[in-house]
């Protein structure tokens, strides 16, 4: 194996692992399947298709990037971190507004009120542009993945390692969310069951808040 075929693995081992590091995407991969546990089955690929998302901006990122070096995106992170913070808030909103009892027709959702709230999942072009506006926003390994990407001096090569990585990460959320639908799952048995959906859109309006905030107060998310 050349050393640009085990770059380009390496790419795709180092997302695969991406999983276990504590950052926003895991966050709002679980705040959303805490928000859609009633139809799991339907939030695990809204969760796929937000990855590819992802994945797609990463990939341009890399492309773009490969020509213009790293040092221009460190000029435009903090006001893509401040876009993909609104839209995060933004989409917490959208979670809340799907909620049976934010509708105006309270009468028509009155057994979902009693029986817990059964809230409306978006559709699948709402997570991929979610996705595609949350991935402007790097977190350190992916900015360390672009850095290593640049490093190769191959523009061809770049920009798969960057997709390789988006695939790699795409599918690490996907054991997130089972594990995630897991524990939502067992909660909903509980007396805790019916504020699931009303507390993950606060949790997602909070991570956009605490993205937007990020440069300002010193933390890397």
């Amino acid at each position: 194996m050349d050393v640009s075929s085990m770059s380009i693995l390496g790419a795709f081992l180092v997302g695969l692992g991406h999983t276990f590091q504590p950052c926003e995407d895991k966050a709002i991969v679980a705040a959303f399947v805490a928000w859609a546990t009633k139809r799991f089955l339907d939030a695990l690929p809204l969760v796929i298709v937000y990855g590819l998302g992802i994945t797609l901006v990463n990939t341009l990122l890399g492309f773009i990037f490969s020509y213009a070096g790293v040092a221009l995106f460190e000029q435009y992170d903090l006001p893509l971190k401040i876009v993909a913070g609104v839209v995060t808030i933004l989409f917490g909103l959208y979670m809340f507004s799907r909620l049976g009892h934010f509708h105006l027709h309270l009468m028509e959702h009155e057994n979902d009120h009693l029986a817990g709230v059964n809230p409306t999942a978006p559709s699948l072009w709402s997570m991929l542009a979610f996705g595609l506006t949350r991935g402007v926003a790097l977190c350190p390994v992916e900015l360390a993945i672009l850095t290593w990407a640049l490093s190769s001096g191959d523009v061809v090569q770049g920009t798969l390692m960057l997709f390789v990585f988006g695939l790699g990460t795409t599918i690490g959320l996907v054991p997130v969310a089972l594990i995630m639908g897991g524990i939502a799952g067992a909660l909903q048995k509980t007396r805790f069951g019916p504020w699931l959906p009303r507390v993950a859109p606060a949790l997602m309006i909070a991570i956009g808040v605490l993205l937007i905030l990020s440069p300002f107060i010193g933390i890397e998310i």
